[in-house]
């Protein structure tokens, strides 16, 4: 049963099962957005996680997560204009206190998109200008600072506006103002209830910025460069570090091509400032932070659809004295560089340095899968480790954090309807995750999950 009789009240469940019950749009494989007519699509997914020997303190050393998430999304194209709305209903089951599960997990009948979008024309000789206005998703290229984020349950959404142009040649240039949802309830008790509040945005974060891409046709390659900024503020019932980023960065990117070596460089600088705590009174601090991603990979192609590439990812981490140094990932995504999330994801990119290697194999549209593995160490010894929680503040534990192991498995039962998915990883923990002040005394950590995925 995708709806539990947990949480959300009667008529809101029913609600989303007419919705639910809706038929597929009538409308071509090939047909695009600018159609006119109204469509719809959605999808359910059902998942089952198991993580032992927790590498988080202060939670469950063992743990079994079942969650389900719907997505239901319409879309009214009429001449230039489209409005479109996606509905979320993600919940999880028999979750216990002390469990990992949080708001990227629980978010009950929340509209994460509800957005207007126009067709401006050409405003400029050779280039396509279009305006989105209202609540959405998005993702920019890589996706590892802004991102909709699909291997965990529940996407960020945006409340704001963005421009996009595009011209003739294919160079693209998105101007953006957005206040990012804070998403509710966010206590463990209402989440594990799967009780119901629809998120809230306000000017008290707001995330900005500009992306422009390019091609390269000399190198068969893209440029990206972009900006980011993100102002935090207190408000009554809130208070933060008052974070006030500016987030600079550039990526060259090569796409997978049978026979051919690709590549991926991204690196980013952060500067602002942050206070040292969250109290009203704390020193504000300069911001001096970094990240980079180098990846060079194969396609060797064959019946197998082999490529293999090696990775190296780097995050700066806080040190003690003077700037503030741990970087800030923003609203990025993590499945795709450092492996499952979801429930687990010991891996991100705050103090960080991880080299690894990856082969990926597809034999049909049906089926692909991968492995990896990764090792990795502690930019800064003496701040916490990636997305663990996990600190020694004296810096004796050392800087290896451990060796993570990661296979996944993906085959479409019935093709764009019905998938099926499997994946698995290992910590191996190192000494810092063995001995740090406050690292769980617990063996190397196992994490198994699978779930079906029905799109219609």
């Amino acid at each position: 049963m995708i709806f539990g009789e947990r949480s959300g009240s009667r008529a809101s469940m029913a609600a989303v099962a007419v919705l639910l019950a809706l038929p597929a749009p009538v409308l071509a494989a090939d047909d695009t957005q600018e159609d006119d007519g109204f469509s719809i699509e959605g999808s359910v997914r059902g998942r089952f996680e198991r993580i032992d020997d927790e590498f988080r303190p202060g939670k469950l050393p063992d743990e079994t997560i079942w969650s389900t998430r719907a997505l239901v999304k319409a879309e009214y194209a009429t001449g230039p204009v489209r409005f479109v709305g996606e509905l979320l209903d993600a919940r999880a089951y028999g979750v216990d206190p002390g469990s990992t599960v949080n708001t990227s997990t629980v978010n009950v009948l929340e509209p994460i998109q509800a957005y207007a979008q126009f067709d401006l024309g050409e405003v400029a000789d050779g280039w396509k200008t279009s305006l989105q206005a209202g609540r959405f998703t998005m993702k920019y290229g890589s996706g590892r600072l802004v991102s909709r984020i699909g291997f965990s349950n529940v996407p960020t959404s945006f409340t704001g506006a963005r421009v996009d142009l595009s011209s003739e040649g294919g160079d693209q240039i998105s101007l953006f103002w957005t206040m990012p949802q804070e998403r509710r309830p966010g206590d463990a008790a209402s989440i594990r209830d799967n009780d119901f509040k629809f998120d809230r945005e306000g000017a008290d974060l707001q995330l900005f910025g500009a992306n422009y891409q390019s091609k390269l046709d000399a190198l068969g390659a893209s440029l990206e460069l972009y900006g980011y900024g993100l102002l935090e503020d207190d408000r009554p019932d809130n208070a933060t570090r008052n974070r006030q980023l500016f987030t600079p960065g550039l990526r060259l990117l090569r796409k997978p091509k049978d026979g051919m070596f690709d590549f991926d460089f991204e690196a980013a600088y952060q500067l602002g400032t942050i206070r040292s705590g969250k109290a009203a009174n704390a020193a504000e601090q300069d911001v001096s932070a970094w990240m980079m991603h180098a990846e060079i990979g194969r396609s060797l192609g064959g019946p197998a659809g082999l490529r293999i590439a090696a990775l190296f990812d780097a995050a700066s981490g806080e040190s003690a004295g003077g700037d503030y140094t741990r970087f800030d990932p923003l609203f990025g995504a993590r499945s795709s560089t450092f492996g499952p999330t979801a429930n687990y994801g010991p891996l991100s990119f705050s103090n960080i340095i991880s080299p690894g290697l990856r082969i990926a194999a597809k034999p049909s549209k049906r089926l692909d899968g991968s492995l990896s593995v990764r090792l990795a160490w502690l930019q800064s010894e003496t701040d916490s480790f990636a997305k663990t929680s996990v600190t020694d503040p004296l810096g004796s534990a050392g800087r290896f954090a451990g060796t993570q192991y990661e296979a996944s498995l993906g085959y479409w039962i019935v093709p764009k309807s019905i998938r099926f998915g499997l994946g698995a990883a290992y910590l191996s923990k190192g000494r810092f995750l063995e001995q740090a002040a406050n690292a769980p005394d617990t063996g190397d950590t196992r994490y198994i999950l699978s779930d079906v995925t029905l799109s219609f």
